[in-house]
């Protein structure tokens, strides 16, 4: 046993555990929920500035829909349009036969 960050750790029996997972957002539904909440919020908030500033009334629901459709396409390109990190994952091999398509050894 052995003392990190003041606790005692024991790598055999911490290696035995199942450890979570971290996929960096992908697929968790708070990061849409959150996009959703935070651009009609902040496009909602600007549109009410702006109506409040301008003495009128319909660019709080012009900020809201602006908001919600620009949510909507984050939430798109996030989880549906590019759904890797990966440059060559678009490619069908992954990009690992490139130099025997065309040809290339070594």
């Amino acid at each position: 046993m052995t003392v990190r960050a003041g606790r005692w750790y024991a790598p055999g029996a911490m290696g035995q555990q199942d450890r979570p997972t971290v996929s960096g957002g992908h697929g968790d539904p708070w990061v849409a929920f959150s996009y959703l909440f935070g651009g009609m919020a902040a496009y909602g908030g600007i549109g009410w500035l702006l109506d409040w500033w301008l003495g009128t009334g319909f660019f709080v629901p012009i900020g809201l829909l602006a908001g919600t459709g620009g949510a909507l396409y984050l939430v798109y390109a996030r989880f549906w349009r590019f759904p890797g990190n990966d440059a060559s994952s678009s490619e069908p091999d992954g990009g690992h036969d490139r130099d025997e398509r065309r040809g290339d050894a070594g």
